[in-house]
């Protein structure tokens, strides 16, 4: 639709432009447009954040001294749900995942009993969200030509997301607040079970 396009950038551009990734017929050209790297960077934000905090809401809520952390994996999975399914409903715009994921970082950031949930469950939907509306953004920019293609390569921004901020800032985050060495590097263990495991 047309708000898909404003979102992109692309009202009033020519359908011929929209869809020339296509008409060259190779998805590779999408590494060359600047719009597809707009999605992707948005959609690592996002989804990482997602990730990472799915990956350690069990430690932040050790860390608060409480229990029961299958309450906080639902509210993250109902926020997940009614992203996805709400972002169609609404039809929202790409510009709205990385401002609600913002808004549940600064809910997060208060290290409340009662904001974890809140932060969570709105972490949810951003990340499910950027799920739904990834695809829509990328045909509206695009075109639905080669479009398997264009989504598959998109569909590494939860990965990068998921290295880089769970893996690589969340263990970088976690090793400046433990003593000198008091424990084993998350980033070190990693690599141990790694090994342990291929031999």
């Amino acid at each position: 639709g047309e708000q898909g396009a404003l979102l992109a950038g692309h009202v009033g551009a020519p359908r011929k432009e929209r869809t020339k990734c296509g008409l060259l017929g190779s998805s590779m050209f999408v590494l060359r447009h600047r719009k597809f790297w707009i999605i992707f960077v948005v959609c690592v934000t996002v989804m990482g954040t997602g990730i990472t905090l799915i990956n350690n809401v069990g430690n932040v809520v050790v860390s608060l001294g409480k229990e029961g952390v299958g309450f906080y994996v639902i509210m993250i999975s109902v926020g997940s749900t009614l992203g996805r399914a709400g972002a169609g409903f609404l039809r929202l715009g790409m510009v709205w995942p990385p401002i609600i994921a913002a808004a549940a970082q600064l809910i997060l950031s208060s290290s409340s009993w009662y904001a974890l949930s809140f932060g969570c469950f709105f972490t949810g939907v951003g990340f499910g969200a950027s799920f739904t509306l990834q695809p829509c953004c990328l045909a509206e920019v695009f075109g639905t030509k080669d479009f398997g293609k264009i989504l598959g390569l998109s569909m590494f921004a939860p990965s990068v997301g998921s290295i880089l901020l769970s893996v690589v800032m969340a263990t970088f985050i976690y090793d400046i607040h433990i003593p000198p060495g008091g424990e084993v590097s998350l980033l070190l263990l990693a690599v141990l079970l790694d090994s342990d495991l291929r031999s």
